[in-house]
Protein backbone atom coordinates (compact mmCIF):
# COMPACT_ATOMS: atom_id res chain seq x y z
CA UNK A 1 0.00 0.00 0.00
CA UNK A 2 1.42 3.20 -1.02
CA UNK A 3 -0.12 5.57 1.82
CA UNK A 4 1.15 6.38 4.58
CA UNK A 5 -0.57 5.10 7.91
CA UNK A 6 -2.18 2.38 6.50
CA UNK A 7 -0.65 -1.31 7.42
CA UNK A 8 -1.93 -4.03 5.67
CA UNK A 9 -2.73 -7.86 7.59
CA UNK A 10 -2.23 -11.10 6.18
CA UNK A 11 -2.75 -14.80 7.09
CA UNK A 12 0.25 -17.62 6.69
CA UNK A 13 -2.66 -20.24 6.54
CA UNK A 14 -5.62 -21.21 7.98
CA UNK A 15 -7.35 -24.79 9.53
CA UNK A 16 -10.31 -26.16 7.64
CA UNK A 17 -12.61 -28.32 9.16
CA UNK A 18 -13.29 -31.41 7.74
CA UNK A 19 -16.88 -32.14 6.15
CA UNK A 20 -18.06 -35.21 7.84
CA UNK A 21 -21.35 -35.45 5.75
CA UNK A 22 -19.66 -34.76 2.69
CA UNK A 23 -16.91 -37.81 3.58
CA UNK A 24 -20.23 -40.16 4.87
CA UNK A 25 -21.46 -39.34 1.65
CA UNK A 26 -18.59 -40.37 -0.14
CA UNK A 27 -18.05 -43.68 1.95
CA UNK A 28 -21.73 -44.47 1.03
CA UNK A 29 -21.17 -43.99 -2.23
CA UNK A 30 -18.03 -46.03 -2.93
CA UNK A 31 -19.98 -48.97 -1.68
CA UNK A 32 -23.25 -48.29 -3.60
CA UNK A 33 -21.15 -47.70 -6.92
CA UNK A 34 -19.07 -51.15 -5.54
CA UNK A 35 -22.56 -52.82 -4.92
CA UNK A 36 -24.14 -52.00 -8.64
CA UNK A 37 -21.13 -52.70 -10.71
CA UNK A 38 -21.07 -55.60 -12.71
CA UNK A 39 -17.17 -56.27 -11.87
CA UNK A 40 -16.00 -57.72 -8.35
CA UNK A 41 -13.95 -55.40 -6.12
CA UNK A 42 -10.93 -57.04 -4.92
CA UNK A 43 -9.03 -55.16 -2.78
CA UNK A 44 -10.48 -57.81 -0.24
CA UNK A 45 -11.51 -61.53 0.11
CA UNK A 46 -14.71 -61.92 0.34
CA UNK A 47 -16.79 -65.02 -0.16
CA UNK A 48 -20.52 -65.73 0.84
CA UNK A 49 -23.10 -68.41 0.61
CA UNK A 50 -26.71 -68.62 0.96
CA UNK A 51 -28.78 -70.77 3.26
CA UNK A 52 -32.72 -70.05 3.32
CA UNK A 53 -35.51 -72.31 5.27
CA UNK A 54 -39.33 -71.11 4.86
CA UNK A 55 -41.94 -69.33 7.32
CA UNK A 56 -45.62 -70.24 7.76
CA UNK A 57 -46.23 -67.17 5.36
CA UNK A 58 -44.53 -68.67 2.63
CA UNK A 59 -41.79 -66.52 2.98
CA UNK A 60 -37.99 -67.43 3.37
CA UNK A 61 -35.61 -67.12 6.08
CA UNK A 62 -32.66 -66.24 4.32
CA UNK A 63 -29.07 -66.37 6.03
CA UNK A 64 -26.46 -64.83 4.36
CA UNK A 65 -23.08 -66.09 5.49
CA UNK A 66 -19.95 -64.21 4.39
CA UNK A 67 -16.01 -65.20 4.80
CA UNK A 68 -13.85 -62.33 5.01
CA UNK A 69 -10.10 -63.32 4.48
CA UNK A 70 -8.31 -62.08 7.11
CA UNK A 71 -4.67 -61.81 5.66
CA UNK A 72 -5.88 -58.67 3.89
CA UNK A 73 -6.89 -56.77 6.73
CA UNK A 74 -5.21 -53.93 8.35
CA UNK A 75 -5.21 -55.08 12.11
CA UNK A 76 -3.42 -53.04 15.15
CA UNK A 77 -2.13 -54.20 18.55
CA UNK A 78 -3.16 -52.67 21.64
CA UNK A 79 -1.29 -52.75 24.51
CA UNK A 80 -3.28 -55.92 26.10
CA UNK A 81 -2.17 -57.95 23.11
CA UNK A 82 -5.07 -58.08 21.28
CA UNK A 83 -5.42 -57.52 17.72
CA UNK A 84 -8.34 -55.01 16.35
CA UNK A 85 -9.70 -54.13 12.66
CA UNK A 86 -13.18 -53.01 11.75
CA UNK A 87 -15.01 -53.51 8.73
CA UNK A 88 -18.11 -51.93 7.35
CA UNK A 89 -20.69 -54.87 5.45
CA UNK A 90 -23.26 -53.82 3.87
CA UNK A 91 -25.73 -56.25 1.48
CA UNK A 92 -28.37 -55.14 -0.92
CA UNK A 93 -30.68 -57.73 -2.42
CA UNK A 94 -32.18 -57.06 -6.16
CA UNK A 95 -35.17 -59.20 -7.64
CA UNK A 96 -35.62 -60.28 -11.11
CA UNK A 97 -36.57 -56.57 -12.69
CA UNK A 98 -33.36 -54.89 -10.19
CA UNK A 99 -35.51 -53.79 -7.69
CA UNK A 100 -33.76 -53.38 -4.08
CA UNK A 101 -35.84 -55.35 -2.27
CA UNK A 102 -34.29 -54.82 1.46
CA UNK A 103 -30.71 -55.47 2.88
CA UNK A 104 -27.91 -55.45 5.44
CA UNK A 105 -25.30 -52.66 7.22
CA UNK A 106 -23.21 -52.92 10.00
CA UNK A 107 -20.01 -51.71 11.17
CA UNK A 108 -17.74 -54.71 12.81
CA UNK A 109 -14.77 -53.89 15.39
CA UNK A 110 -13.05 -57.23 15.62
CA UNK A 111 -11.31 -57.55 18.92
CA UNK A 112 -9.13 -60.58 19.00
CA UNK A 113 -7.12 -62.37 21.27
CA UNK A 114 -3.75 -63.54 19.79
CA UNK A 115 -5.13 -67.09 19.18
CA UNK A 116 -7.97 -65.88 17.75
CA UNK A 117 -5.85 -63.48 15.23
CA UNK A 118 -4.10 -66.58 14.63
CA UNK A 119 -6.98 -68.54 13.67
CA UNK A 120 -8.84 -65.97 11.89
CA UNK A 121 -5.04 -65.74 9.84
CA UNK A 122 -5.75 -69.15 8.52
CA UNK A 123 -9.54 -70.09 8.48
CA UNK A 124 -10.54 -66.16 8.38
CA UNK A 125 -13.24 -64.02 9.81
CA UNK A 126 -16.83 -64.81 9.76
CA UNK A 127 -20.08 -62.88 9.10
CA UNK A 128 -23.75 -63.97 9.38
CA UNK A 129 -27.09 -61.83 8.79
CA UNK A 130 -30.74 -62.78 8.28
CA UNK A 131 -33.52 -61.23 6.50
CA UNK A 132 -37.07 -62.56 5.02
CA UNK A 133 -37.90 -62.64 1.47
CA UNK A 134 -41.13 -63.88 -0.59
CA UNK A 135 -40.84 -65.96 -3.48
CA UNK A 136 -38.84 -64.75 -6.42
CA UNK A 137 -35.69 -64.62 -8.14
CA UNK A 138 -32.93 -62.74 -6.40
CA UNK A 139 -29.28 -61.51 -6.58
CA UNK A 140 -27.68 -60.50 -3.33
CA UNK A 141 -24.75 -57.97 -3.64
CA UNK A 142 -22.08 -58.10 -0.28
CA UNK A 143 -19.63 -55.05 -0.09
CA UNK A 144 -17.16 -55.33 2.44
CA UNK A 145 -15.37 -51.86 3.24
CA UNK A 146 -12.39 -51.83 5.33
CA UNK A 147 -13.03 -48.51 8.16
CA UNK A 148 -9.08 -47.76 7.84
CA UNK A 149 -7.69 -48.35 4.03
CA UNK A 150 -10.63 -47.56 2.27
CA UNK A 151 -9.78 -51.14 0.51
CA UNK A 152 -13.20 -52.78 -0.60
CA UNK A 153 -14.36 -56.07 -1.46
CA UNK A 154 -17.52 -57.40 -3.32
CA UNK A 155 -19.11 -60.38 -4.27
CA UNK A 156 -23.19 -61.31 -5.43
CA UNK A 157 -24.87 -64.76 -5.55
CA UNK A 158 -28.00 -65.54 -7.46
CA UNK A 159 -31.08 -67.56 -6.12
CA UNK A 160 -34.64 -68.67 -6.38
CA UNK A 161 -36.93 -68.94 -3.13
CA UNK A 162 -40.04 -71.21 -4.42
CA UNK A 163 -43.31 -70.91 -3.80
CA UNK A 164 -44.83 -73.11 -1.47
CA UNK A 165 -48.00 -72.61 -2.20
CA UNK A 166 -48.05 -74.28 -5.58
CA UNK A 167 -47.41 -77.66 -3.13
CA UNK A 168 -44.70 -79.28 -5.24
CA UNK A 169 -41.86 -81.73 -3.27
CA UNK A 170 -39.25 -78.69 -1.96
CA UNK A 171 -36.36 -78.75 0.61
CA UNK A 172 -34.91 -75.79 2.75
CA UNK A 173 -30.84 -75.48 2.81
CA UNK A 174 -28.81 -78.05 4.38
CA UNK A 175 -28.00 -76.58 8.27
CA UNK A 176 -24.90 -77.76 9.81
CA UNK A 177 -24.25 -77.70 13.57
CA UNK A 178 -21.21 -78.92 16.12
CA UNK A 179 -22.51 -80.90 18.97
CA UNK A 180 -20.37 -82.69 21.37
CA UNK A 181 -19.71 -86.29 20.77
CA UNK A 182 -21.42 -87.15 24.31
CA UNK A 183 -24.72 -85.82 22.52
CA UNK A 184 -25.78 -83.98 25.61
CA UNK A 185 -26.40 -80.33 23.57
CA UNK A 186 -29.72 -79.35 23.85
CA UNK A 187 -28.90 -76.51 21.64
CA UNK A 188 -26.39 -77.37 19.42
CA UNK A 189 -24.66 -74.56 17.88
CA UNK A 190 -24.88 -73.58 14.42
CA UNK A 191 -21.99 -73.73 12.22
CA UNK A 192 -20.48 -70.20 10.81
CA UNK A 193 -19.68 -69.31 7.22
CA UNK A 194 -15.90 -70.70 7.46
CA UNK A 195 -17.81 -74.23 8.29
CA UNK A 196 -14.88 -75.50 10.02
CA UNK A 197 -15.45 -77.96 12.93
CA UNK A 198 -13.12 -79.81 15.44
CA UNK A 199 -12.42 -83.52 15.18
CA UNK A 200 -13.43 -83.72 18.49
CA UNK A 201 -17.11 -82.58 18.00
CA UNK A 202 -19.60 -84.28 15.73
CA UNK A 203 -21.35 -82.82 12.85
CA UNK A 204 -25.32 -82.79 12.96
CA UNK A 205 -27.08 -82.07 9.91
CA UNK A 206 -30.68 -81.08 8.99
CA UNK A 207 -32.90 -80.28 6.42
CA UNK A 208 -36.82 -79.49 6.31
CA UNK A 209 -38.75 -81.19 3.70
CA UNK A 210 -41.91 -79.22 2.52
CA UNK A 211 -45.41 -80.55 0.55
CA UNK A 212 -44.18 -84.26 0.78
CA UNK A 213 -47.39 -86.34 -0.37
CA UNK A 214 -48.95 -88.38 2.75
CA UNK A 215 -50.85 -91.59 2.58
CA UNK A 216 -52.07 -92.82 6.06
CA UNK A 217 -50.91 -89.44 7.32
CA UNK A 218 -47.25 -90.85 6.86
CA UNK A 219 -44.88 -88.95 4.43
CA UNK A 220 -43.88 -90.79 1.03
CA UNK A 221 -40.44 -88.78 0.90
CA UNK A 222 -37.16 -90.46 1.55
CA UNK A 223 -33.54 -89.08 1.91
CA UNK A 224 -29.85 -89.84 1.19
CA UNK A 225 -26.75 -88.40 2.84
CA UNK A 226 -23.59 -88.26 0.06
CA UNK A 227 -20.45 -87.20 1.32
CA UNK A 228 -17.75 -86.23 -1.67
CA UNK A 229 -14.10 -85.10 -1.78
CA UNK A 230 -12.66 -83.61 -5.09
CA UNK A 231 -15.16 -85.61 -7.05
CA UNK A 232 -14.68 -88.69 -5.44
CA UNK A 233 -17.76 -90.36 -3.24
CA UNK A 234 -16.23 -90.90 0.28
CA UNK A 235 -19.86 -91.88 2.18
CA UNK A 236 -23.79 -92.87 0.90
CA UNK A 237 -25.69 -93.80 3.55
CA UNK A 238 -29.42 -96.28 2.56
CA UNK A 239 -32.23 -94.45 1.32
CA UNK A 240 -33.89 -93.68 4.67
CA UNK A 241 -37.74 -92.54 5.33
CA UNK A 242 -38.21 -88.89 6.25
CA UNK A 243 -40.59 -89.34 8.95
CA UNK A 244 -39.99 -86.78 11.76
CA UNK A 245 -42.94 -84.00 11.88
CA UNK A 246 -41.32 -80.41 11.46
CA UNK A 247 -43.06 -77.67 13.60
CA UNK A 248 -46.21 -76.24 10.77
CA UNK A 249 -48.30 -79.18 8.93
CA UNK A 250 -46.84 -80.66 5.74
CA UNK A 251 -43.08 -80.23 7.42
CA UNK A 252 -41.09 -82.77 7.82
CA UNK A 253 -37.25 -82.93 9.44
CA UNK A 254 -34.51 -85.11 8.10
CA UNK A 255 -31.80 -84.97 11.08
CA UNK A 256 -28.54 -87.20 11.29
CA UNK A 257 -25.40 -86.91 12.89
CA UNK A 258 -22.02 -87.73 11.41
CA UNK A 259 -18.36 -88.87 14.17
CA UNK A 260 -15.46 -87.15 12.73
CA UNK A 261 -13.37 -88.90 15.36
CA UNK A 262 -11.15 -90.59 12.26
CA UNK A 263 -11.49 -87.96 9.73
CA UNK A 264 -8.09 -86.37 8.43
CA UNK A 265 -7.00 -83.15 9.79
CA UNK A 266 -7.65 -80.53 7.33
CA UNK A 267 -10.11 -82.60 5.46
CA UNK A 268 -12.34 -80.57 3.17
CA UNK A 269 -16.02 -82.04 1.54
Amino acid sequence: MRRNGVHTYTAEGYFAREDKAATARSKRGRIIRAATSPLAKTDLDVATELQYRFSPTNEAQLDINAFIDARKLQFTRSDDGKHHASFEVAGFIFDQVGKNRGGISQTVNADLSETEYQRALTSGISYTASTQVPPGYYQVRLVVREVGTGKIGSVSRYFEVPDLSNKQLMMSSVMLYQVNSSGADKNPQQLPATRIISRQQELRYAVVVYNAKLEGAKPQAKSQLMISQNGNLLFKEPEQPVQTPGGAAGQFIKVGQLALAKVNPDATC
